[in-house]
């Protein structure tokens, strides 16, 4: 009974991780013939005499601003961690990340050919003068305006700048987007409902992180927990060889394999933390399920540049490495890793990334509530630290859990 039913849950992982592949490489092809298609397919045959505002390429600028433009509302109805496409499917944010990326890309290329294009057609029909004179209306600086936002939202959203860089990638991204929206309603004001639509998208996905943040039930029952208004929370954190600990107190609920977004908002810290919000894993699993329940969320945190670098030179100089920090968190997002489904489970981490490990170890470890649900016959964990004492401190959380579970 066994052998089939491992091989059967082995198999529809399979299927679906080849799903996937298919699937990306399906909206490859159908974005790259819709594109390729509509610039192709054009007439450019005319029966006057070609000016300086009608030629043929002109007519595929024309084509190629449209397209950039057309394409926004879908970039924005799957773009952030709360679109649209998300709330109607339950598809995760990391799924549809591809296809915004891949429909941004053709938006900027479009841009850019349109630029190109309006500029060389100018020049081949007006020289020069006509040149200075296109580039001194609203036509030709909005034009300009909207390829520098595109550069700014497309360059520093190369992966490799990104992680680099984030808080970075976060600015000139949001600036980019706002640029090129702007400018685009003084450029063409007749075709700016594009951008409306764009812009609602971008305002439910806004709206959708709020209510992330603040439990509706706070907003309607204007209640507060321990005198604290949520989302503002003050969280323990501590320094320990390299990496931050972080434990933060909340009344919602969290499974294994979550993550969850953490501004810093302590008036200890510089302004520039307190609008960045990073991504982390959740370590541990509550321990107490019971309604309205205070469970704290357990970060493990590797230094970086940026804001991780700043809380870190900040506990450095604090007694023991550790104090607490008023913090908002936004989530948790993801969806639960069933470990019910394995008879056998390897995790391999090295340091901070310990975190994503220990909440699927904590729930693989754990007794079930039920005897119908399946455990895990074996876990191994391969994990490398430097030291002891980060061993000690990081997994005690785990420890404590699985006795008050017990």
């Amino acid at each position: 009974m066994d052998g089939p039913s491992r091989f059967a849950r082995l198999s529809r992982h399979g299927i679906v991780a080849t799903g996937i592949l298919l699937l990306t490489a399906t909206l490859f092809l159908l974005v790259l013939a819709v594109n390729v298609t509509f610039i192709v397919i054009i007439d450019t045959d005319f029966r006057g005499d070609q000016e300086v505002i009608w030629n043929k390429i002109h007519v595929v600028a024309l084509r190629c601003g449209a397209l950039s433009i057309a394409q926004l509302p879908a970039v924005f109805l799957l773009m952030g961690r709360n679109s649209p496409v998300q709330t109607l499917t339950g598809i995760e944010y990391q799924n549809l990340r591809y296809l915004h990326k891949l429909l941004a890309r053709w938006a900027i290329v479009h841009g850019i050919l349109h630029t190109l294009e309006a500029t060389g057609a100018e020049f081949i029909w007006s020289r020069a003068p006509g040149l200075v004179t296109l580039y001194e209306q609203h036509l030709g600086t909005t034009g300009v305006i909207m390829v520098v936002g595109f550069a700014l939202a497309g360059i520093f959203s190369i992966h490799r700048l990104r992680m680099a860089h984030y808080e970075l990638f976060l600015i000139t991204h949001i600036t980019g987007v706002i640029m090129v929206l702007v400018a685009f309603c003084i450029h063409v004001p007749s075709l700016a409902y594009w951008v409306y639509i764009a812009a609602s998208f971008w305002a439910y996905e806004r709206l959708a992180r709020v209510l992330r943040t603040i439990p509706l039930r706070t907003l309607f029952l204007h209640r507060t927990w321990q005198h604290r208004a949520p989302p503002l929370v003050q969280a323990h954190a501590t320094l320990i060889n390299g990496a931050i600990t972080l434990l933060v107190p909340t009344e919602k609920r969290w499974t294994s394999g979550q993550h969850a977004y953490l501004t810093i908002c302590d008036p200890a810290f510089p302004l520039s933390s307190k609008f960045q919000p990073h991504p982390f894993s959740i370590a541990n699993l509550p321990t107490d399920d019971s309604v309205d329940a205070v469970n704290e969320m357990l970060f493990v945190i590797k230094v970086r540049d940026g804001m991780t670098k700043t809380v870190a030179k900040k506990l450095e100089h604090t007694p023991g490495k550790s104090l607490s920090v008023w913090v908002v968190m936004e989530g948790p997002y993801g969806t639960r890793v069933r470990t019910e489904e394995f008879q056998d489970i390897l995790m391999v981490g090295g340091g901070s990334g310990i975190s994503h490990c220990m909440s699927v170890l904590s729930e693989a470890i754990l007794p079930r509530p039920s005897q119908l649900q399946p455990q895990p016959q074996r876990v191994t964990l391969v994990w490398t630290v430097q030291t002891t004492d980060q061993l000690v401190r990081t997994l005690d959380p785990l420890s404590k859990m699985h006795r008050a579970r017990r």
